[in-house]
């Protein structure tokens, strides 16, 4: 892979090609740019080793499947994250790949052969990370998931009902959004999907009901499991939600994240319960272990 023009700031990778961050690789007729047509993922990573890689390009390959943008090929863009994270050489970063439809703008996309790729990393905002480790707040969002959409489940480029919702919630002193669908339940967060804890046993939404299939998310049913503790996936009222014991957020930028208050209503005591301290203990611990530098 070569490098166009001497790095100055951050490095990102363009179809497979390092630029300076300020070199303007994207034309300005994109399709992402004029119509969000494309996917993205974001992870976490520590040197040049991305948690759960395998994970994210699958599910990025599912949303450009909905949207019928041809796959990348998998091997040179593995090759083309390791390359950027080693470009710039962080010592934990958040690695955002964005697929999009390459081609002229226009309603109706002509055939494409392969998506364009755009690759960026950023450091971590540790003193946010820790602030969303010892908790947050949400508010019930008034836009509604609606799951008949084929964009419901997707990580599309189209995020503008996420950042309405979390615009609303930050009006309202909130870090969080959360969605409820067309039926009234809950769905997802903005930026994250839900977990209660109800005696001891995890409950999150079903992706059915409109809830992303998140990696993170994946992970918790690992710890479930190791931790002997019933998670079940089912149909949530805002209600419910409420009235548990515990709740707690997940994503790939911040791994586990206890929610102590809900729109006016405190969760238990307004302090991170155990079952979710276990959790996110766990999950810490398989971030650190799966990223370790290779010997």
């Amino acid at each position: 892979m070569e490098l166009n023009n001497k790095p100055m700031h951050r490095i990102i990778s363009y179809n497979n090609t390092l630029y300076d961050e300020n070199t303007g690789a994207v034309t300005a007729f994109s399709r992402a740019v004029h119509y969000g047509d494309g996917v993205f993922e974001t992870i976490r990573a520590r040197g040049e080793r991305a948690f759960r890689l395998d994970d994210h390009l699958e599910r990025l390959c599912t949303g450009l499947k909905v949207l019928r943008i041809p796959l990348p090929r998998l091997p040179e863009l593995k090759a083309e994250v390791s390359e950027v994270l080693r470009a710039n050489g962080l010592p934990e970063s958040r690695v955002k790949i964005i697929a999009f439809r390459s081609g002229p703008p226009g309603p109706t996309p002509a055939a494409t052969r392969e998506p364009c790729t755009l690759i960026t990393v950023d450091t971590i905002d540790h003193d946010a990370l820790n602030c969303n480790a010892a908790g947050i707040t949400a508010g019930i969002a008034a836009i509604r998931r609606n799951t008949t959409s084929p964009l419901c489940g997707i990580k599309s480029l189209n995020y503008l009902d996420n950042i309405c919702a979390r615009m609303h919630a930050a009006d309202n002193g909130h870090l969080e959004a959360l969605f409820l669908n067309q039926h009234g339940f809950v769905a997802e967060g903005a930026t994250s999907n839900v977990f209660m804890v109800q005696d001891n046993a995890l409950r999150t939404p079903p992706p059915g009901s409109g809830a992303l299939p998140g990696i993170t998310r994946r992970v918790l049913f690992e710890i479930a499991k190791a931790l002997c503790l019933p998670c079940d996936e089912c149909d949530i009222s805002p209600e419910e939600l409420k009235a548990a014991d515990e709740i707690f957020l997940t994503n790939a930028g911040s791994g586990v994240m206890p929610l102590t208050r809900l729109d006016k209503e405190t969760i238990s005591n307004g302090k991170p319960g155990p079952v979710t301290l276990r959790c996110q203990a766990a999950y810490n611990e398989i971030l650190t272990w799966e990223t370790e530098p290779a010997p």
